[in-house]
């Protein structure tokens, strides 16, 4: 009997230690216990790691959100825009040794324009037209004999256009841009070399040279005066 009491005992005893507990956490909710200085200290470090580790993974998520926005709006841009698909890139730029070559892809059937600066430095004035149905090249001359090229072909897809250095010659290579179209220009470091200048018209599918042994600005400034005639 006794050990059934003492039993008995046992069992309400952890009720009411139950009960109590369950009190506790709810009224506490356990976010107002006070940890000592000590055990803060150890931990600090951990939840900062913690908080860095959770900054670090929303920005990665932001990053990678957006970046699939701008790819999606790209794709969708693009396949709901005939002219957009038109205006990508439709050359490709190969070098070899001394040799500069563009090779273009552009699909689209047309005949070929007419092209000509409408600014000419002091004293130059058109000598010679060589013309095909796919290039033309215009050749440009003053009363000492000086001459500058100025040159644009289709970008029909099989075509190309080189540059070829002399063994040796240095120059210096820039991204330019010509009337927002991208271009490539070639300063030759030698006062008696020819600079060349190359620009596409993805839009028109037109690529256009200019060659001259004049300053940079000076091929620049005949290059952005380019008009369509007809």
């Amino acid at each position: 009997m006794k050990g059934a009491i003492h039993s008995k005992a046992l069992r309400e005893a952890a009720r009411r230690v139950e009960e109590n507990m369950l009190k506790a956490w709810d009224a506490e909710d356990g976010s107002g216990h006070v940890f000592s200085p000590s055990f803060d200290l150890r931990m600090e470090p951990l939840l900062r790691n913690a908080r860095r580790r959770e900054r670090r993974r929303r920005t990665a998520q932001t990053l990678a959100a957006a970046f699939a926005a701008v790819l999606l709006c790209a794709f969708t841009w693009l396949a709901s825009n005939a002219a957009a698909r038109h205006a990508v890139q439709k050359w490709v730029r190969e070098t070899w040794r001394n040799t500069v070559v563009y090779r273009f892809t552009d699909t689209r059937e047309a005949a070929l324009p007419k092209y000509r600066p409408t600014w000419l430095p002091e004293g130059y004035k058109e000598a010679k037209v060589f013309e095909t149905g796919l290039y033309c090249t215009v050749t440009y001359q003053n009363d000492q004999g000086d001459c500058f090229f100025f040159s644009y072909l289709l970008m029909k897809d099989g075509s190309n256009m080189g540059l070829v250095f002399h063994s040796g010659e240095e120059y210096r290579h820039e991204a330019v841009l010509i009337d927002g179209n991208p271009g490539e220009l070639y300063v030759s470091l030698s006062d008696n070399e020819q600079s060349n200048l190359i620009w596409m018209n993805n839009e028109t599918g037109i690529a256009f040279t200019i060659g001259a042994i004049m300053d940079e600005s000076v091929i620049l400034h005949i290059s952005e005066s380019v008009i369509l005639v007809k």
